[in-house]
This record gives C-alpha cells, structure tokens and sequence, in this order.
C-alpha cells in the first residue's frame, strides 16, 4: 500500500513541475461556453463575468463581496487578493469596461458573495462541463488568459497588467 501511495505523489509532483498548457478562447468561444453556463446553472453569472470580463482569478471571484463593488468600480482587498502585490487594486469601470460595470452592479450577490456554493470548485467544474459540451479545449485560468489577451488590446498593457494585480514590470 505505501509504495503504492509514494507512486501516486511522485506522479502528482511531476505533473506539477509540467508547464501548463495556455489556452485563449475567442470572443465567440466564450460567448458560447457562457451560454453554456447558464443552461447549467444561472447563479454562474457574476463570477463569470468577473473572471472573464474583468480577469480575476477564480478564486479572487469567490472572495470579492458586494461591498467591493461599487457602481464606477470594483476594488480587491489584499486579503482578497491572490496577487503577491499585497496592496488594494481597482478595476475601474471606464471605457471599455463601463458596461462590465454595468452588469456586474445588475448581478445576483448570496449572502454578498458571486457564488451560492460552499465548493470552491464548483464554478470551474461547470465551466469546464459547459467547454467539453461544446468541444472547446480549457486551459488552466482559461477566463483570465482570455481576459488579458483582449483587455491589453482594448486600454493598454500597463493598464491590463494594473488591473489583473500584476506589476507593470
């Protein structure tokens, strides 16, 4: 049994030295897997849209709280945060972003949060459900690694990277 166990971790450690595969989807592939979404579950709304709209990390989306948000933008915390930044970042809703903002102030909040489950897996499941359904690959942070490909074309790279809680360098 144990080197049956010791195998298994020194599989998991080598598939994690593995670089990841960085997948984009286009426009109209994330409009479908977002459609998709819905069909499965509708409460996926808000933090979808924060992932894929406004580049937060999956698991910076299931921490923002209504609080964050405000109606010309939405603030991450440190303590929210999933950056080594350690300092409050703003996404504002200017722009490109305003109708972002738009729908992101129209969302459902539970109990202030984006998302009903207590399974912080729960939304990357169906999206990679909804992905699969549609035969559209999913790489690792797929939302965000689209996010920032389009949103550093439409305000800039510097303001991508501000925004996405990078540093400029």
């Amino acid at each position: 049994g144990r080197k049956v166990i010791q195998h298994m971790l020194q599989e998991k450690r080598q598939k994690q030295k593995q670089p990841r595969t960085i997948v984009v989807w286009t426009p109209e592939e994330t409009e479908k897997v977002y459609r998709k979404c819905l069909e499965k579950d509708p409460r996926i709304k808000g933090w979808f849209i924060a992932c894929t709209w406004l580049g937060l990390r999956p698991q910076e989306a299931l921490r923002v709280s209504r609080e964050d948000l405000k109606e010309d933008c939405l603030t991450i915390p440190p303590e929210k945060a999933k950056s080594s930044q350690g300092r409050y970042r703003t996404i504002e809703f200017t722009g490109p972003l305003e109708e972002v903002g738009k729908a992101m102030n129209k969302v459902t909040w539970y109990d202030g949060d984006l998302t009903p489950w207590t399974d912080v897996k729960a939304p990357g499941r169906i999206v990679t459900a909804a992905a699969a359904d549609l035969g559209i690959k999913r790489g690792h942070d797929v939302l965000r690694h689209s996010c920032a490909t389009y949103l550093s074309q439409l305000i800039g790279e510097d303001a991508c990277s501000k925004a996405l809680g990078h540093s400029v360098e």
